[in-house]
């Protein structure tokens, strides 16, 4: 190795150090209450909306008891009926303590409220709170008058605790719900864990600059390779995106269309026909539909990919992992550019820039990883087993509708909240949605998940291509 290559090694090596301790303090400053809290683990369930409570006037009090489940209240969501009209004034939000004491009280907007349809209100601060304490959510539009009010629905058939509208109690349960949380265990093995990864990355960068020779490995050899036929893979992926809008009038403008189109497409279905209540919807459907469809179609093509260069294989020697990585970058440059679309859902419906959107890069990371590893795996196994072309579309219908791209997590029960956590995308999606959508920065335990999956999976793809790559020829 030349003394030129050894101290590009060791540039590397400290930029990638340095870049791994910056990021990990300013994560630590930046993320604040989502290192300290995490959602409580019997957050209560919205009720079914069966009657109203009638046109929330001046002088109407709606005030319902309610036991907490957690130390904080961090939101609370409730059905509102709007009569089909913009409601410009606001309602006015309190919860009071048993001993009479008010917790929390605000004026909150609510001309985005849509009629009959979840609305979330985010509180300007956390209420503290006992797990089990008693409190009494009360809402009431004082400026409201008739013909501009909107109204609260009940479950009159459910009475978990008591609902009184004007100081009389009224059989049924408020249709509301909060978002609670608990001190988050993970807390603690913050700097633990950040520590444990720097060590990982720090061990593994020291022996590849120190490794020499044949010292080097097979992990050595294949970045070398990477690097060194980094032109054929650029040359790959423009050959790949030339190809797939060839004679297409809008070309690239499809990877913006093409989200926004399905998009409209099944929320109208999903809004209106199935009936989801989920706050921006759409905003919900296109973050869940493009991240899904970065896995789809990344793994899809990669599994042709030794196939499909098959005749380059047998005349020239290529690293054969150059084919499906090259696949995996093309289309996680189709995300990119369709990532215009999704800023353009977001805008229209609002959504607010947010600190938390700091950890896109650390999301798509686990995504990419992940894709590679499931490429790789595909991709050999292909070659073998052709019919895995085939099952392997099966395979992924079945997996879009095991994650929640369409409707909403807290519609399923605890048996399959407990299976969904064995799904690799339900995390990876609900980082992206939490931190696009929702404003929140993920867990250390959510990121160990992500990170683990992908570990886990690039892991098994390399294992699995290296093994099976001399065959190759004989069989393509």
């Amino acid at each position: 190795m030349t003394k030129q290559r050894r101290l590009g090694r060791w540039g590397i090596f400290a930029v990638v150090m340095a870049a791994y301790v910056l990021a990990s303090v300013l994560y630590y400053f930046v993320a604040g209450p989502a290192l300290r809290w995490q959602a409580a683990p019997d957050q209560v369930k919205m009720a079914t909306r069966t009657d109203s409570v009638g046109e929330l006037v001046e002088g109407v009090t709606v005030r319902q008891q309610f036991t907490a489940a957690g130390d904080r209240i961090r939101s609370l969501s409730v059905i509102l009926g709007t009569y089909g009209r913009k409601n410009n004034v606001p309602l006015h939000l309190r919860m009071v303590r048993e001993n009479g004491e008010v917790a929390y009280e605000d004026d909150v907007s609510i001309a985005d409220a849509k009629d009959n349809t979840n609305y979330t209100i985010r509180l300007r601060s956390m209420v503290e709170c006992t797990p089990g304490e008693t409190l009494f959510l009360e809402i009431t539009s004082p400026e409201a008058q008739s013909g501009n009010a909107v109204t609260l629905w009940y479950d009159k058939n459910t009475q978990r605790e008591p609902l009184l509208v004007n100081g009389q109690e009224v059989t049924g349960t408020l249709c509301f719900t909060r978002n609670e949380a608990v001190p988050a265990p993970f807390t603690r093995w913050f700097f633990i864990s950040a520590a444990i990864v720097g060590a990982a990355l720090f061990l593994t960068g020291l022996g590849l600059c120190l490794a020499v020779g044949h010292r080097e490995g097979r992990l050595m050899r294949d970045l070398g390779a990477l690097r060194k036929y980094k032109f054929l893979l650029s040359q790959l992926v423009g050959r790949d995106f030339k190809t797939k809008y060839r004679r297409s009038y809008l070309g690239v403008l499809w990877s913006i269309l093409n989200p926004l189109l399905m998009m409209l497409v099944v929320s109208a279905v999903f809004s209106y026909v199935f009936r989801f209540n989920i706050e921006k919807f759409p905003v919900y459907l296109i973050l869940g539909q493009t991240f899904f469809n970065v896995l789809s179609e990344s793994t899809t093509i990669a599994m042709g990919s030794i196939i499909g260069s098959g005749q380059l294989i047998k005349k020239v020697y290529v690293p054969k992992y150059i084919f499906p990585a090259e696949k995996v970058m093309f289309s996680f440059v189709n995300f990119a550019i369709s990532f215009v679309a999704i800023a353009i859902v977001m805008i229209y419906f609002k959504v607010p820039l947010s600190a938390s959107m700091i950890c896109l890069p650390l999301v798509l990371i686990y995504l990419f990883l992940f894709c590679m590893g499931v490429g790789l795996f595909l991709s050999a196994l292909a070659v073998f087993f052709r019919d895995t072309l085939h099952l392997y579309n099966v395979l992924l219908t079945a997996w879009s509708y095991l994650t929640p791209i369409f409707y909403p997590v807290d519609s399923l029960n605890s048996t399959m909240l407990k299976l969904m956590n064995l799904n690799p995308m339900y995390h990876y999606i609900q980082y992206f949605r939490n931190i696009m959508m929702y404003g929140t920065f993920p867990t250390i335990q959510e990121n160990w998940i992500c990170l683990g999956f992908s570990i886990a999976a690039l892991a098994l793809g390399m294992w699995f291509f290296r093994r099976r790559q001399d065959r190759f020829i004989l069989y393509i």
